[in-house]
C-alpha cells in the first residue's frame, strides 16, 4: 500500500509540472500559473455553509444495507479523494473516519489529489492512465471520462446499483450522468448547481425581473448598463473556466445538450454553423454590454456581484463559497431563458461522486465503501457539514433552505445536466478552448479565427 501512495505522489509532483493545454500560447500564460482555490477558486472559509437550516433536526439514519453477494472483509482499501479541495477535503476525511468506525476490521489508505491546480484537471487523468490505480477514487462525472469507461479502466458497478436500490434514491438527470450504454459506473454523492444568480435587492430597486425570452435578457443588460450596474459578473482572466459557462449554455440552448455532449465528445466539428450561432448570440450579448467592459479576475468578479456593483452572475452553487457567510437574502437565481423551443432543456451542474477502479485489488471492500458513500448517512453528514445538496433524495430534506431546496428542484426537473466545460473536454481540446473563449471575448469580432482555433484542436485530439 506504501508503493502505492508514493506512487500517487510522484504523481501529483508530475502533474505540478504540467501546464492545461496550450500553454505554448503566450495568452494562456496567466491562467496556466493561475493557483485556483477549490471548485472554480471559492473563497476559503472554515465556516460551514449556511444552506442548512439551523433549526433542522436530522432524521436518524440507519447504517447501509451491505450488499448480499459480498463476501467477507477484505481488511484494505486504497482511496484516492479529489472531493471539491477544503473544506470539502476536510469532510471526506471526516467521512472516511466515520466509515473505518462502523468497520473497525478495515484499514483505508486515503490519498488526497489536488484537480485545481490548473484549470484542466489533468492529475485525475494521469491517475487514470496509470498503471497502479486505487481500488476507489473520487471525482466528477461526465465528458471525457466517459472515454475512460469506454476503455476499460472504470469498473461496471451497474449490479450494486440494483442491490442499493439507487433507481430510486438518486434524481433521473444525475442517474443519466452515471450511465452509459444502459450501465451504471458512478456513485453520485453531491450537486452543485449552475443558474444564473441575481441580486434581488438591484432587481427590485431598478423595477426588473428575470428575463424569460432572449430579447428580455438583452433589454435587462441594456437597463442595467444605463443605471450604472455591470449587468453581469465575469471571471474572464486569470481564472478562466467561468468563461466557458457561456459558452455551454447558448450552446445548449440553441442546438440542445445532445449536440453539446456530442461536441464534447468529439463527435461533432466546432466549425459547424451551429457553433458559429453559439459566438454570434455571445457577441450580441456583448455589444449590448452585458459584462465588464474591463477584464475581471474571479475574485474581483465575486466580489462585484457581493457588493453591489453587478446584478448576475453564471456560476455554480460555490459562488457562497466566495463569503464566509454564505449567499446573502438579497441573492436568487433563474434559469437561462429558453432560445430554440425545439430543444430540451440543458442546465450546468457540478456532481460529484465515486468509482471504482476495473483493476482494483479489493473490489469487494470497494464496493462495500461505495455503498457507503452513495447512503443518506453518509450523505446527510455532508449537508451538516458543507451544506451542500445531496444526491440520495432520501436525505431529510427540512436540512436545506428554500434556495437549496429549490437548487434541487432545478436539477431534478432537467431534462439534461452536463459537466463543467473544463471537465467534459479532452484536455488537450479544453485549453486550448480556454484560451480561444479569453480571446473572443475580448474580440467579438473574430468568429472565425476562433472557431478555426477550437476546430484544429479538435481535430489535432480526436482526428477527422
Amino acid at each position: 500500500m506504501k508503493t502505492f501512495v508514493a506512487y500517487v505522489m510522484s504523481l501529483l509532483l508530475m502533474v505540478a509540472g504540467l501546464v492545461a493545454c496550450g500553454a505554448s500560447d503566450p495568452a494562456d500564460t496567466e491562467g496556466a500559473t493561475a493557483t485556483p482555490r477549490p471548485t472554480d477558486e471559492p473563497a476559503p472559509t472554515d465556516e460551514p455553509s449556511p444552506t442548512a437550516s439551523p433549526t433542522a433536526n436530522p432524521t436518524p439514519t440507519a447504517a447501509p444495507p451491505t450488499p448480499t453477494s459480498t463476501p467477507a472483509p477484505e481488511g484494505d482499501l486504497a482511496y484516492t479523494a479529489a472531493y471539491g479541495g477544503n473544506p470539502a477535503g476536510d469532510w471526506d476525511r471526516d467521512n472516511v473516519e466515520q466509515y473505518q468506525m462502523l468497520h473497525p476490521d478495515l484499514e483505508v489508505d486515503r490519498t488526497g489529489v489536488n484537480l485545481y491546480s490548473n484549470p484542466i484537471p489533468t492529475a485525475f487523468y494521469i491517475l487514470l492512465e496509470s498503471n497502479q490505480q486505487p481500488d476507489v477514487f473520487s471525482s466528477f462525472i461526465g465528458g471525457n471520462l466517459y472515454n475512460y469507461v469506454e476503455q476499460g479502466a472504470i469498473a461496471d458497478i451497474s449490479d450494486l446499483w440494483q442491490e442499493m436500490g439507487w433507481d430510486e434514491v438518486f434524481p433521473e438527470p444525475i442517474k443519466e450522468m452515471a450511465t452509459v450504454d444502459g450501465r451504471q459506473y458512478f456513485v453520485p454523492m453531491a450537486v452543485q448547481w449552475n443558474p444564473i444568480w441575481y441580486r434581488t435587492d438591484i432587481f427590485a430597486e431598478h423595477d426588473l425581473a428575470p428575463p424569460e425570452t432572449w430579447e428580455g435578457l438583452l433589454q435587462l443588460c441594456d437597463r442595467l448598463d444605463a443605471e450604472g450596474v455591470i449587468p453581469i459578473a465575469l471571471s474572464s482572466t486569470g481564472w478562466r473556466p467561468p468563461l466557458a459557462r457561456w459558452f455551454t449554455i447558448l450552446n445548449m440552448r440553441l442546438n440542445g445538450p445532445e449536440f453539446h455532449e456530442r461536441l464534447m465528445r468529439g463527435q461533432e466539428q466546432y466549425d459547424d454553423e451551429r457553433v458559429r450561432q453559439v459566438f454570434e448570440h455571445w457577441a450580441t450579448m456583448i455589444e449590448h454590454n452585458c459584462f465588464s467592459d474591463e477584464p475581471t479576475n474571479y475574485r474581483t468578479a465575486a466580489d462585484q456581484i457581493y457588493e453591489g456593483e453587478a446584478a448576475m452572475y453564471n456560476l455554480g452553487e460555490w459562488l457562497s463559497e466566495s463569503s464566509n457567510e454564505g449567499l446573502p437574502d438579497t441573492f436568487d437565481f433563474f434559469s437561462f431563458p429558453t432560445l430554440n423551443p425545439d430543444v430540451s432543456r440543458g442546465e450546468i451542474a457540478l456532481v460529484y461522486g465515486a468509482y471504482m477502479s476495473a483493476e482494483a485489488e479489493h473490489p469487494q471492500e470497494a464496493r462495500r465503501f461505495l455503498a457507503y458513500l452513495g447512503s443518506a448517512e453518509s450523505q446527510t453528514m455532508n449537508v451538516e457539514t458543507l451544506g451542500r445538496v445531496a444526491t440520495n433524495l432520501e436525505v431529510d430534506q427540512s436540512l436545506y433552505n428554500d434556495v437549496y431546496r429549490r437548487g434541487l428542484e432545478f436539477v431534478q426537473e432537467a431534462d439534461h445536466i452536463t459537466q463543467l466545460f473544463e471537465f467534459s473536454a479532452a484536455p488537450e481540446v479544453g485549453g486550448q478552448a480556454l484560451v480561444a473563449f479569453s480571446n473572443f471575448w475580448q474580440n467579438p469580432d473574430q468568429i472565425d479565427e476562433t472557431l478555426t482555433r477550437l476546430e484544429t484542436a479538435r481535430a489535432q485530439h480526436h482526428g477527422e
